[in-house]
């Protein structure tokens, strides 16, 4: 199985059951290591849609969580640019 695809599996795992600490660090992670992690978004939209107006309300602004999102994922992409990380081709 694909990393990608396990680490897919995990974030929606945690979305699902796990405290929403837990996926936002999954989330992070999952953006410094996968180009266009995408479904991280897409996850937060669906924390946003399903538990979003009950218990993560930040600020009384709805849709926080996903904007937040969002803006960390531009914020790391743009960190990564400026991170030397040299590939091993030996595995």
């Amino acid at each position: 199985m694909d990393y990608k695809n396990l680490a897919k599996i995990l974030i929606a795992f945690s979305a699902l059951f796990l405290p929403f600490w837990v996926t936002s660090i999954i989330f992070v992670f999952c953006v410094l290591f996968f180009d266009k992690f995408y479904f991280g978004i897409f996850v937060f939209f669906f924390i946003e849609i399903i538990f979003g107006a009950e218990n993560y309300n930040i600020l009384n602004f709805p849709g926080a969580i996903f904007f937040s999102s969002v803006a960390v994922y531009f914020l790391i992409n743009f960190l990564k640019k400026f991170i030397n990380v040299r590939k091993n081709e030996s595995f």
